[in-house]
């Protein structure tokens, strides 16, 4: 699915934040729109990962992944584009009021507010109750129709 020179870890980690990050802003962060709304959302994205990993290689040590691995997770045609995502992050940060707040919110989570994470952990379980009570739905369905089958075969077997 993504790039396999990513370790499992890295990539779970990457996931996870793309998950938060879409559930924050609510856009997707893999996307070829190019609305300001579904930049924001990878602009977003790409400076946590910034942050977290050292796209830039300032920090001394091993570079778990690069500009080059992260586009191609995000499907960009060219590392160019994580380049020009994280040049313009500060003037969309100083300038928009809705880019601040899903900054803020998003910023705390991934270093640990345990509050944001709690929420986001709540939502992902609604979700997947919702998701668990319609497979439930779906077993009964086709036991409830299983079982009618073979009612509806011994009756014409009996008649």
């Amino acid at each position: 699915m993504h790039d396999s020179k990513l370790s499992m870890a890295v990539r779970m980690d990457l996931e996870a934040i793309q998950r938060l990050v879409e559930y924050e802003t609510g856009y997707p962060v893999i996307s070829k729109n190019r609305q300001a709304k579904f930049i924001m959302a990878k602009r977003i994205f790409v400076k946590l990962i910034d942050l977290k990993y050292d796209l830039r290689g300032n920090n001394v040590g091993p570079r778990l992944i690069t500009k080059p691995l992260l586009a191609e997770y995000m499907k960009c045609d060219h590392f160019t584009s994580i380049n020009h995502l994280l040049n313009n992050f500060e003037v969309f940060l100083r300038y928009s009021g809705s880019f601040q707040d899903h900054w803020g919110k998003l910023h705390k989570l991934i270093l640990g507010n345990s509050y944001l994470k709690l929420k986001y952990l709540q939502h992902e379980r609604v979700e997947l109750t919702e998701k668990l009570n319609e497979v439930d739905r779906q077993i009964l369905n086709l036991t409830n129709e299983e079982e009618n089958h073979i009612y509806e075969s011994s009756e014409k077997g009996s008649g």
